[in-house]
């Protein structure tokens, strides 16, 4: 599509600017999982923070429902952090997924805001990234999805 001068409804590419802004944007959230999974910790039945217990249920679990594949994806990340990868692996296969991502979006993100975007490294990191999303979907829905059934 061409660029018509004073047209401002039609679709464009996004600007370097508007890029460097989602790229920040990922940082930040990366960053708040990575601290948050560090400081907080966790073992079956709870999550807590500086050891007071954080009392937040998932709605499903409170209500006749049962589980969801989002159950125990809290607790997952957490002993992930803290390398007890079993422990998270039992709690929620996508819990690791969802860690490596973040960690990874440092580096992507890093290169990207330098201009390094063509670089086998940055290639690698996004090819990895598109293809991210499909993992942690079918490693949290796949055991829910069995759950049910068996």
């Amino acid at each position: 599509m061409r660029q018509i001068r004073g047209d401002t409804t039609s679709a464009y590419p996004a600007t370097p600017a508007h890029d460097r802004r989602i790229d920040l944007v990922l940082i930040a959230i990366a960053l708040s999982v990575i601290v948050g999974a560090f400081t907080l910790d966790a073992d079956a039945e709870s999550v807590r923070l500086a050891g007071s217990e954080l009392s937040v249920k998932c709605p499903s679990t409170l209500t006749a429902i049962g589980s969801c594949p989002g159950c125990g994806l809290t607790r997952s990340i957490v002993a992930g952090a803290h390398l007890r990868w079993r422990e998270s692996l039992a709690l929620n296969p996508a819990g690791i997924l969802i860690l490596l991502a973040a960690v990874a979006q440092l580096p992507y993100r890093w290169l990207r805001l330098r201009g390094h975007r063509s670089s086998p490294v940055a290639r690698w990191l996004g090819w990895a990234g598109r293809r991210m999303p499909v993992a942690i979907v079918v490693l949290a829905v796949g055991p829910w999805l069995s759950s049910l059934v068996c």
